[in-house]
């Protein structure tokens, strides 16, 4: 698919390596369409943050992640702010999801250094992350990230806000919204995060 200059903002580097047509633990990445398909329509053609964007030809320019880094700055009208919020976080989010999976280890050693080093070991930290995720009410994710000071931290977010908004790094992100895990664990939140841990290629 052909991109112009104002589409580029919305579309994921595909050339990063993960196919998520493949069967994964726990049957939490099982996925019908190629991804490039599901870019091109739900984040492109029909996204609402795209049009919204269109309206500001500078903003056309920026990457969804510059927009939410500048959100509160941005000189846009307050709903169209929300739409970049929402539909912005959410594309930024996902994004990112996509990337940290996969089949194979790809073990960060200085991350889980740093891990170690704030949590005092992996498991303490997959106990946090995941009572972290496990208790978060309603949608949204739950992070690890890198603030402005080179720190580790450890949180939740509601809906589709992005660590991004508060000029924090995402290092490690779970999507917790029941539609990422209904079809194979309905309301049981637990097993799905604990079946993720398998697919995460970072630790």
């Amino acid at each position: 698919m052909k991109k112009d200059k104002t589409t580029a903002l919305l579309i994921i580097d595909l050339q990063k390596g993960f196919n998520p047509t493949q069967k994964m633990v726990g049957g939490i990445l099982k996925k019908a369409r190629s991804y490039d398909t599901i870019i091109a329509t739900k984040f492109v053609n029909g996204n609402p943050l795209f049009k919204r964007v269109l309206k500001y030809p500078d903003l056309t320019k920026m990457s969804v992640e510059e927009l939410l880094k500048n959100l509160s700055s941005l000189k846009v009208e307050e709903a169209d702010r929300t739409a970049i919020r929402n539909h912005g976080g959410g594309h930024a989010n996902h994004s990112f999801f996509w990337q940290i999976m996969g089949p194979k280890k790809e073990i960060g050693e200085k991350l889980v250094a740093d891990i170690e080093s704030t949590f005092g070991s992996i498991e303490e930290f997959k106990k946090q992350f995941t009572d972290a995720a496990t208790k978060l009410f309603g949608s949204g994710w739950a992070w690890l990230v890198r603030d402005e000071n080179e720190k580790l931290q450890l949180y939740a977010l509601p809906n589709q806000d992005s660590p991004l908004m508060k000029n924090h790094t995402p290092l490690i992100g779970l999507d917790v919204w029941e539609h990422a895990y209904y079809l194979k664990y309905q309301n049981r939140r637990p097993e799905y995060i604990d079946a993720w841990w398998n697919v995460l290629k970072l630790l």
